[in-house]
């Protein structure tokens, strides 16, 4: 099933909704590393060649020489024309 957030970016469910706590739980774990180890991350892919961009609230500078969008995940629409600008590959 494929939905569209509040700034028109596809959102993809591949998983059964019966597994939804499952993959809570997962992304949470996950957000949690990525806010630890995310900025290594994406310096890595940059230097590898990658676009990257950062999108975040702007409380913390983001690592130098990457993109920044400055924006709330929680109000994705009001930085919508930036993130379609950067045109980030979210799969299928």
């Amino acid at each position: 099933m494929a939905l569209s957030d509040d700034a028109g970016l596809p959102i993809s469910f591949p998983f059964p909704q019966s597994k939804r706590p499952e993959i809570d739980l997962a992304v949470s774990e996950a957000w949690a590393w990525l806010e630890r180890e995310g900025r290594f991350v994406a310096a890595g892919l940059k230097r590898q060649g990658h676009a990257v961009a950062v999108f975040h609230r702007g409380t913390t500078a983001a690592p130098t020489g990457l993109d920044e969008i400055l924006g709330n995940r929680n109000q994705l629409s009001a930085s919508a024309q930036e993130l379609q600008r950067f045109a980030p590959d979210v799969g299928d």
